[in-house]
């Protein structure tokens, strides 16, 4: 059985804080003081994500918002996302678009090439040609 954690940004309003990961283990994400003595509210709620029970080529932590490039063929990058009723790559860069309407997706546990986790979407957008 995987770990249920989860990870999310502090508030700006925290001087000293702002823009610091902070990280949880348990049941669900409503528990934000049980481990990083901080409270719900302190955190950017757009920013929360959850650990996907993965590690990358490095044994980095693969969480929902993470950008990762997949060295599959010629390589390219994806979004880790949950999508349906599992997290999945989202290529932006696809030339065709799921249901969700974001682009091709590829179940995780569907791809045997190697991933590396390069970056989030909050922190580096510009990863996946966003601002």
């Amino acid at each position: 059985m995987r770990e249920i954690k989860f990870r999310a940004m502090m508030r700006d309003e925290h001087p000293g804080h702002e823009g610091r990961w902070v990280y949880i283990s348990g049941v669900g994400h409503d528990q934000w003081n049980s481990r990083s003595g901080r409270y719900y509210g302190d955190i950017q709620e757009e920013t929360k994500g959850q650990y996907t029970g993965l590690k990358d080529k490095n044994g980095k932590e693969i969480y929902e918002g993470d950008i990762v490039r997949v060295y599959e063929g010629d390589g390219w990058t994806a979004e880790v996302s949950f999508v349906g009723a599992g997290f999945c790559f989202v290529n932006r860069n696809c030339c065709s678009v799921c249901a969700s309407g974001r682009g091709c997706i590829g179940s995780i546990d569907e791809i045997g090439d190697p991933v590396e986790v390069i970056g989030n979407i909050y922190e580096n957008p510009e990863l996946l040609g966003g601002k």
